[in-house]
């Protein structure tokens, strides 16, 4: 439900061919999506994590446009840094590159994981006592 008290102004089906028509006509148009990509990329931020503009490039000139775990810039990633934060909080923590911030959700930010992850990469990456 939307608009005004839960009501909208068209019925289902007369919004479906809207979106449809505007679907066709985004199709037809190849620049559509570059020239909408920042305001697109905006609205996002601000529905998803509440960040404005003027925030997230405080956030970047913070961290000097790096990721804060890897440090990787911004100019060597294909895609803008991500918006961290907390799933426990919602607290934002700062700006990831992609895999920085997908690893750290498939790890569930769970500390003991990572801490369990790290001694068995650290075991392994010793080396081997040669063989008499």
């Amino acid at each position: 439900k939307g608009g005004l008290g839960g009501l909208r102004s068209a019925c289902k089906s007369c919004r479906q061919l809207e979106y449809e028509a505007w679907k066709a006509k985004v199709l037809k148009d190849p620049d559509y999506i570059d020239k909408n990509r920042k305001r697109v990329r905006l609205r996002n931020l601000w529905k998803k994590h509440g960040v404005t503009e003027e925030k997230y490039n405080s956030m970047f000139v913070l961290q000097e446009g790096k990721c804060a775990i890897c440090g990787t810039h911004q100019k060597e990633l294909s895609k803008a840094l991500c918006v961290d934060h907390s799933h426990i909080t919602g607290e934002i923590r700062g700006l990831l590159c992609t895999c920085c911030n997908t690893s750290l959700g498939l790890l569930k930010e769970d500390v003991v994981l990572l801490q369990a992850m790290q001694e068995y990469i650290h075991q392994y990456s010793k080396p081997k006592p040669k063989a008499k």
